[in-house]
């Protein structure tokens, strides 16, 4: 038998808690401010609700999200799953989540996830582009891009701030 209970959110919490959502929130976000007792009857709060975070909602309020996009050729390439799991290891080691994507090798399919991982707020993006060009004209909004195994180009990148790749070196002029 399943239940349709609604999924708890904050204020159902605050309200069981008997504390504003604002208290409830900065217990969520581990606010040092917050006295133990009214800490402790949020959190019993959250149990008995099952209270789960919603990501998306703080990705909005936030701007950015903990995941940061990688696009490979394919996963199932060793070079690319090894790759990956070195990724995830140092992104996990700082907070932050790994969403993985393969082009594989097709344009169009690569562009077409890293607009998705824009429009999903990512933290940056990894990508081992297809082509130098391969990311031209699509709307960045600022996300942090590092390009992998080969050399990519951002027109709207300001000469000032070239961009480099995962080794550090710049890429020639063209």
């Amino acid at each position: 038998m399943t239940t349709n209970r609604r999924r708890a959110v904050l204020r159902d919490v605050a309200e069981l808690a008997s504390v504003s959502i604002k208290t409830a929130s900065r217990v969520l976000n581990d606010d040092p401010a917050v006295a133990e007792p009214t800490r402790a009857a949020v959190v019993r709060a959250m149990e008995a609700l099952d209270y789960q975070p919603d990501p998306a909602a703080r990705s909005l309020r936030a701007g950015k999200d903990r995941m940061v996009g990688v696009v490979i050729d394919s996963v199932g390439d060793v070079f690319f799953s090894r790759m990956v799991a070195r990724i995830e290891s140092v992104l996990n080691a700082a907070g932050y989540l790994a969403l993985i994507a393969s082009s594989n090798r097709n344009e169009q399919a690569e562009r077409d996830v890293v607009q998705a991982f824009v429009q999903r707020r990512c933290a940056g993006i990894i990508v081992a582009p297809i082509t130098p060009a391969s990311l031209h004209g699509l709307g960045l909004r600022d996300t942090p891009i590092v390009f992998v195994d080969r050399i990519g180009d951002l027109p709207q990148t300001p000469p000032s701030c070239p961009t480099t790749t995962a080794s550090g070196g710049e890429p020639p002029n063209t």
